[in-house]
């Protein structure tokens, strides 16, 4: 008797089309280590409002608040759940060890901790699911994914942001060859459990499908997208850090290892000639202390360190910018990455200053949008840019509308949202629906 109602579930799988675009309703988890409030989620909850408000339920699975810093943001504490709803948006929040340090074991800890509790409560608390939507860093969620897929019978889309073990190994967060390897084993597996991927760059295309092998899963490039926020300069910001009358090269993001910093510390004295120009750097990270000591130790007046700035805030300290500075250490990865700050930047319109190699430095150059030099050598840094503040204020409005274009062209979130709806919507056509 069980056997034959084991033989009748399974007969009586079909393969629909689901009409999603036209008013089938689906049942979407996003699963993240990042989320809203953190300022490094460009991605998550915008994704969960368009999908929201084309008539999705949608759930996001993730942690609390601890990233950049490594502490449970105030309003917050530890809770084996909390629930929150943000523009038609549930939030479910689980437990995790926060860190955010240089520590391999305190990292691999919070890693676990949430990939452990997502995998839990996530099946068991958000309900039907037609598609996970999974955000790597990092690839343990694909352990989690693999149990949506066995007890919620969904599909699987994963963004792969960054490339495991290559991105564990070059943040020095691991010195052991047994955690390096045992990351890639993460990653193979995570590849494995998807339905579709997604990858930022063409590099990090190549490198996934080689790790897939002969599987026919879908690798699909999109790359970083930004909001088109169109905001005046932030005055109040400027007055508060001296920087009225000054040219700046804003730097906004993380300051970690990967942010190649001696490098721009070292042409900041360069540039002591330069009387007007000042290096901003907004934005925390494990490494904001050292880097504070460092510019004091060097009597560094040219560099300003602003710590933390709130999200909303960002668009108008950019649109203040004179030009905007990504700098990333050489290195095999990051030379095919592509930091989401490059199409915040496109975004605001501003001229780029590359201290990088690589992807960043292609597009760079290639779409004349700024000037690029060789990530660890100072004095290139500094002469591209002496060379972005001689310019005349129309060879840089030039500059600026060419990465306006190319922000329109390439890095709209517009065109990213409707990109993922659209693999969302298609992969939920040809689930497998369960006759009652």
């Amino acid at each position: 008797m069980t056997r034959c109602l084991f033989v009748r579930e399974v007969l009586s799988e079909v393969t629909e089309p689901a009409s999603a675009g036209s008013g089938s309703r689906l049942r979407v988890v996003i699963l993240t280590h990042i989320c809203w409030p953190e300022p490094a989620d460009f991605k998550n909850l915008p994704l969960a409002r368009e999908l929201a408000g084309r008539g999705h339920s949608v759930t996001i699975v993730t942690g609390f608040p601890n990233y950049p810093l490594g502490k449970i943001y105030p309003g917050y504490r530890l809770a084996w759940r909390r629930w929150e709803q943000v523009d038609g948006v549930r939030i479910l929040r689980v437990p995790l060890y926060p860190d955010h340090s240089s520590s391999g074991l305190r990292r691999m800890a919070n890693y676990l901790s949430f990939t452990l509790s997502a995998s839990i409560l996530g099946p068991l608390l958000a309900g039907r699911t037609d598609v996970v939507f999974v955000y790597s860093p990092p690839m343990t969620l694909g352990i989690t994914a693999r149990l949506f897929k066995a007890f919620r019978r969904a599909r699987v889309v994963l963004d792969v942001v960054d490339l495991w073990p290559d991105a564990v190994a070059g943040s020095g967060m691991a010195s052991s060859r047994l955690v390096v390897a045992g990351s890639g084993w993460f990653a193979r597996r995570s590849y494995r459990a998807a339905d579709r991927i997604t990858v930022l760059t063409e590099g990090f295309r190549e490198r996934v499908l080689a790790q897939l092998g002969a599987r026919p899963i879908p690798v699909t490039v999109r790359p970083p997208w930004a909001q088109d926020e169109v905001a005046g300069p932030d005055r109040a910001f400027a007055a508060s850090f001296g920087l009225d009358g000054m040219f700046c090269v804003v730097h906004a993001g993380n300051l970690g290892v990967f942010q190649d910093i001696e490098t721009v510390l070292a042409a900041a004295d360069l540039l002591r000639d330069q009387p007007d120009v000042r290096l901003v750097l907004v934005g925390g990270g494990r490494d904001l202390a050292e880097i504070r000591a460092a510019v004091a130790r060097r009597n560094l007046s040219n560099v300003v360190l602003t710590g933390l700035v709130p999200a909303e805030r960002i668009p108008g300290v950019l649109a203040r910018a004179d030009a905007c500075l990504v700098s990333l250490v050489s290195d095999p990865y990051l030379n095919i990455n592509l930091p989401s700050k490059f199409a915040s930047y496109l975004a605001a319109g501003r001229p780029i200053v590359a201290n990088a190699s690589g992807q960043v430095a292609n597009v760079v150059r290639a779409e004349r949008v700024g000037f690029a030099a060789t990530p660890g050598r100072p004095a290139e840094l500094a002469d591209a840019i002496r060379r972005m503040r001689a310019m005349t204020p129309a060879e840089r409005t030039a500059m600026s509308l060419r990465a306006r274009r190319l922000f329109q062209r390439d890095y709209e979130a517009r065109t990213g949202l409707a990109g993922y709806v659209r693999m969302i919507e298609g992969l939920a056509a040809a689930r497998p629906v369960r006759r009652r």
